[in-house]
């Protein structure tokens, strides 16, 4: 005799199933879209870029001044120390030069330290400007024909 299963559990498992498979979803709901851009904005940011990019290679330049600057003066250090090692205490003139070669080198050291100081505002700065310009200028819509016609009118496209 074969077994068979009672009918009556059988529909009561399958209609139990998708009750364990549906979920509650809610709507995904899009984010305000942002204004498109005017002529203005398309402008005031093109003119914002470029000086951010004129601000931006000032100061690698200039910081990359400021890392030979420190090359130059830690081999002075260097060089300082190798003197020390050499110098006769008994002997004053030596002495006197080697404490003024010192001394020149705090001076200078003192200098870049100011330096250091200035361009690591100067790129806080610049930072944040471009974390504002960002903000203000990237994925923004725009006309392509607004863009194309501050583009000519700024002389950054061809005619």
């Amino acid at each position: 005799m074969k077994f068979i299963p009672n009918l009556y559990v059988v529909l009561f498992s399958l209609n139990a199933l998708p009750t364990f498979a549906q979920a509650v979803v809610a709507p995904l709901a899009l984010p305000n879209p942002l204004p498109t851009m005017t002529r203005d904005d398309i402008r005031n940011c093109a003119l914002t870029g470029d000086a951010l990019a004129i601000r931006r290679a000032t100061l690698k330049k200039e910081m990359g001044e400021h890392s030979t600057e420190v090359k130059a003066l830690n081999e002075e250090a260097d060089a300082i120390n190798e003197a020390k090692t050499k110098l006769a205490i008994t002997d004053e003139a030596a002495v006197a030069a080697f404490n003024a070669r010192n001394e020149a080198r705090n001076l200078r050291v003192d200098k870049l330290n100011s330096n250091a100081q200035r361009l690591n505002t100067a790129a806080n700065d610049v930072n944040a400007d471009g974390d504002g310009y960002l903000k203000q200028c990237s994925n923004r819509p725009f006309l392509i024909s607004d863009k194309e016609a501050v583009m000519k009118a700024l002389g950054k496209m061809p005619k």
